[in-house]
């Protein structure tokens, strides 16, 4: 009966730990009749020892199965050590550390407790993890377990190592023929362009103006020097209250200022071959450009010109009703427009219209009547 199974195990050790106890190894082995053939979908009996030291040493663990581990189609079978019924010890007590350790299958292929198939094997790294999961050569978490310590600085200075000769009790002991505390201070002090070193230190030149002394060199444009008792600042250049300086394209010269307005009476003059006086309005609702409103007799808008044009009203627009020069009068006896010519001879005109239109009308007249 010893010759009809045989075992080929140790296939895969897994170690598996878990937040708590029990921990288990999980265990797979293939088993072969005594022809090499696979036993398949069989239930075996099977027990596990791990033993110490050698492969025949003391038994620290032992256990059985219930219910009795089944192999698959591929002849393998697998067990957790660690879940089985406890025979001797349990692996949270085994010592790992103090190793070797073995592991001792023994089966018994009709489902028994006759083992005639037995193997050992020696477990070798990755069980091993098991030590180091339970800390057994963990840090404590106390720095004073530690081997092989830095030595940490106390605060005081006999605990340091290495000093200096000289300074073994913390105090410069060291002669430098030198032992006034005061006489290596020094002021600096600075006159025109030296600035000097007190006690024989020596004196250099700053490049440059003066230094403490040097004022701005101003010219017609400002006044001042540019210290405190005489400040920087812009010359009159003769100008009075309310002027203001402009640039001439020269020299900055007095000029009344612009208030951006007109102060009334307003009277103004200019040479121009343009236009003296413009005034565009932009909103297309109906606005006026110009309005002027007289009232007891006076004119709303008088323009003079000596050969020109005195007024002249535009519009622009090739659409709709547009009007260049409108008059209102609401006086039972008053006149909108009115047209004079007061030379004595020549041909005169008092009111003319322009259309260059063949179908338009140089004047148009509506109700009333036309003298």
């Amino acid at each position: 009966m010893k010759n009809l199974f045989t075992l080929t195990a140790a296939v895969l050790i897994t170690l598996v730990v878990y937040s708590q106890s029990p921990l288990k190894m999980s265990y797979q082995c293939v088993i072969r009749n005594s022809s090499g053939a696979l036993v398949t979908n069989k239930t075996i009996g099977m027990k596990i020892s791990i033993l110490q030291g050698t492969s025949s040493g003391s038994v620290v663990f032992s256990e059985t199965y219930n219910p009795n581990p089944q192999t698959n189609a591929n002849g393998l079978v697998t067990v957790e050590i660690g879940s089985g019924i406890s025979i001797i010890g349990s692996l949270s007590t085994i010592d790992w550390e103090s190793g070797p350790y073995f592991i001792k299958t023994e089966t018994d292929p009709t489902g028994g407790t006759t083992y005639s198939i037995v193997g050992t094997s020696q477990l070798l790294s990755v069980p091993y993890a098991l030590y180091s999961s339970t800390a057994g050569n963990g840090f404590s978490g106390n720095y004073d377990d530690l081997t092989n310590k830095p030595v940490l600085f106390n605060g005081l200075w006999e605990s340091l190592t290495g000093i200096p000769a000289g300074f073994s009790d913390g105090v410069d002991n060291i002669d430098d023929a030198d032992n006034d505390p005061l006489n290596e201070i020094q002021t600096l002090s600075i006159s025109g362009s030296d600035l000097s070193l007190s006690k024989g230190g020596g004196t250099v030149v700053i490049p440059g103006d003066n230094w403490g002394s040097q004022v701005t060199i101003s010219d017609a444009t400002l006044s001042g020097n540019g210290t405190t008792s005489s400040p920087l600042r812009i010359a009159q250049q003769s100008a009075s209250s309310g002027q203001i300086l402009k640039w001439n394209g020269t020299t900055w010269a007095p000029s009344a200022d612009l208030t951006g307005g007109f102060t009334l009476p307003y009277d103004g003059s200019i040479s121009n071959s343009g236009t003296a006086f413009k005034i565009t309005n932009t909103y297309s609702g109906g606005g006026r450009a110009i309005w002027g409103f007289g009232t007891a007799g006076a004119g709303g808008v008088i323009g003079e010109s000596t050969t020109g044009t005195g007024v002249l009203g535009v519009a622009t627009s090739s659409t709709g009703v547009n009007l260049g020069v409108v008059g209102h009068t609401y006086s039972s006896s008053g006149i909108g427009v009115t047209g004079s010519s007061f030379a004595s001879s020549g041909t005169t005109t008092g009111v003319k219209g322009y259309v260059a239109s063949a179908s338009g009308f140089s004047g148009h007249f509506t109700g009333g009547k036309f003298y």
